[in-house]
Parts: structure tokens; sequence; C-alpha cells
């Protein structure tokens, strides 16, 4: 691939397709496919030990052991890499797949059903709903002046909520890697939140209420290449979404 080729007093500086930082490796094309691989190596590699080691796994023991030593490195700055491409997307959940099948009664059973009996949403939707806690505190809890130019919050009335997100055409276009870049990606979705989410005053409460909101999306425990939750149903009205949130606060 071609690449400008920096030098500094004449040296002419190493030329490399990826680099590491923070935990983070970014390649030349910001698809983060090194990274995914290496992260669902690694997590697999973790899902292997844990069976070494136990010879039973009921549901109560997997659970904390999985969300402890397995998800957390399919989940770590989610935000900078989650997959532009499906087929990142179903390598990703194919750990989770492999995980919750481990668990001792539970090989016969429908990845669906072995997530509602284990409580586990799918890891799309862990990413999505990681996407709007993040948002949460770029208007709640970051200094604006340390803030990227690419947050651009509008002052245009809308009926959800008045913390909206402005939404401009991506370089690229629609397949192409800004589309899929942080601010281009949850906006629609931010913006389609009611205000008795986004308006909480705290970040737990800001999740419970959008666990609310979200609790009747099938992508919690179906499959993870079903529609983002953009849109309300009947069921989520505001009011609703307000005596719950309410109720899981006291």
């Amino acid at each position: 691939m071609y690449a400008h080729r920096y030098t500094i007093y004449g040296q002419e500086l190493e030329h490399v397709e990826s680099e590491r930082d923070l935990g983070i490796t970014v390649d030349s094309t910001l698809k983060f496919e090194e990274h995914i691989h290496g992260k669902i190596k690694l997590a697999n590699s973790m899902i292997g030990l844990i069976r070494r080691v136990f010879s039973y796994l009921s549901p109560s023991m997997f659970k904390p052991l999985y969300t402890t030593f397995v998800r957390t490195h399919l989940e770590y700055a989610q935000s900078a890499w989650s997959p532009r491409y499906r087929s990142l997307e179903t390598k990703i959940e194919q750990v989770q797949q492999r995980a919750t099948s481990l668990v001792d009664g539970f090989g016969e059973m429908k990845y669906s059903d072995r997530l509602k009996h284990l409580d586990l949403p799918t890891l799309k939707y862990r990413r999505l709903r990681g996407d709007m806690i993040e948002m949460w505190k770029h208007f709640n809890i970051y200094q604006r002046e340390i803030l990227p130019a690419s947050f651009r919050p509008t002052d245009r009335p809308s009926r959800l909520h008045s913390k909206q997100l402005f939404r401009h055409r991506p370089n690229g276009g629609m397949y192409g890697a800004h589309h899929n870049s942080f601010y281009h990606r949850v906006a629609r979705t931010w913006n389609g939140l009611p205000s008795e989410v986004v308006e909480a005053g705290t970040v737990s409460s800001f999740k419970n209420c959008l666990d609310c909101h979200w609790r009747d999306f099938k992508l919690r425990a179906t499959s993870y290449s079903l529609s983002l939750p953009c849109e309300r149903s009947e069921e989520s009205s505001p009011r609703l979404v307000s005596i719950i949130c309410l109720s899981m606060l006291e």
C-alpha cells in the first residue's frame, strides 16, 4: 500500500503497516483486523484455560469467570476499534457462543436460549451500550476543551432530548473507514434515545435507564445481526421508562 515516506535530517523513518499503542493495534486501513484477531485468540485461550481448570461449570460458576477473564479482552477500548464488517462481528460473537456452550447441560441449547439462562446480552449489544455510556460521559463528565472537533452537539430542536449530535456526511461514503468512526457510528442511536434516559444524573442511573429502555430489544439475546435499536416501541414509552428507572433507583 502506498504511503508517504517521512524523513528526519535525511534519514527515512521506518514504515510499518500497524502499530500498538495503549493496548490497541492500529493498522493503516483502520479495519483493526489484527487487533480483533489478537483479542479473539487471547479470549479463546482463556476459555480453554477455564475448561481445563474446572471439570464442572454451573451457570452461577461460569458467569463471573467469563465476564472477568474472557469478555474483558473483547471489550477493552471497544469504542475505538468497533468492527466495521459483519465477518468480524461474527468472529467476535463466536467467542461467546463457544464459551456459553461449555456450561454443563447447555451444549445442545440454542445460543439465544443459553444467553437467556445466563442473563447475558450479545457482544454487539454490549458494544452499542458501551458507545452510549461513552457519549453520555462526553456531555456530562469530560471537559469540552479536551474533546476532538468531531464531537459536534447541535442546538436544533428535538422532541426527544436537547443533547442532540450533528450527523454530517462521512468522508469515503457509507463504506469508508470514517463512517464507522465513533461520532458517526453513535449519532443516530444517541439522537433517538428519550430524554428520560439521556438526562440521567449519574453514570449508574444512565445505565439503569438505558437497560430499561432497551429491555425489549431482541438484540440482547438473539442474533447479533439484527438492526440497531434506534426507534422506540409503544411499550418503551417515556412514562413507562421513567417509572421503571425510578423503581430501580429506589
